[in-house]
């Protein structure tokens, strides 16, 4: 039986929920604005899958606390060490393969074709792949008035010398996840690496298209709820 499973996995969507559980959503297409509790699950994993996949959000949600500790400055670049390397690659990997396979329309942008089927393969099997097998490229997020991590936006694909990107923003982090098999040696040095490192550079949320417009009506409807 299928359960109801978490694309952006749930822990993300806890410290954006008001005290009664809802959420602010906006739609920056018509700025059209709903409160709800709407997490953007389906019903997409068996029981034995959630499970699998649920061991690597656990690594991955005790790295993400981690940011707070680093000197946060725009276009400051730091190594992020200290990962392990299998867990947090199909972390990321998962998350990038349930948008993938996802019917809702806040993930209608992502279509991975035949490389979907090769990365559940991957997941199933527990085999991350090389670096730069869909490897993903990494960015904080830095506002002074808003707490980061308090928004997630829905993914978007971006073209780059003729490779497919999608870029997701969640726990305060801009996540460029490359949509191939393989990448050009520019791209891989920004990569997890094996060793269990990852160079993070850090922006202004102001640089985000539509971030400070999304982040002001979550902050207005929050005070007044």
């Amino acid at each position: 039986m299928l359960q109801d499973s978490h694309v952006i996995p749930n822990f993300i969507f806890k410290p954006l929920r008001a005290p009664g559980g809802s959420m602010v959503h906006v739609n920056v297409d018509d700025w059209k604005v709903e409160k709800n509790s709407d997490s953007h699950s389906e019903f997409l994993l068996c029981e034995d899958c959630e499970g699998k996949i649920s061991k690597w959000e656990d690594h991955g949600a005790r790295r993400l606390r981690d940011l707070s500790a680093f000197d946060q400055k725009p276009e400051n670049e730091i190594l992020w060490t200290g990962f392990d390397y299998a867990q947090f690659k199909l972390f990321q990997l998962s998350v990038l393969w349930r948008a993938g396979v996802a019917k809702g329309p806040f993930f209608e942008a992502v279509s991975l074709g035949p490389l979907g089927e090769n990365i559940r393969r991957k997941l199933l099997a527990n085999d991350p792949g090389e670096v730069d097998f869909c490897g993903c490229i990494m960015t904080g997020i830095l506002t002074e008035w808003a707490r980061s991590d308090g928004f997630v936006y829905a993914p978007q694909l971006a073209r780059h010398k003729g490779r497919y990107y999608y870029n997701f923003i969640f726990a305060g982090v801009l996540w460029i996840f490359s949509a191939n098999q393989s990448a050009e040696r520019e791209m891989i040095q920004w990569f997890l690496q094996k060793n269990g490192s990852v160079p993070l550079v850090f922006m202004d949320v102001k640089d985000l298209p539509n971030a400070a417009s999304v982040l002001s009506i979550i902050a207005k409807n929050y005070r007044s709820t």
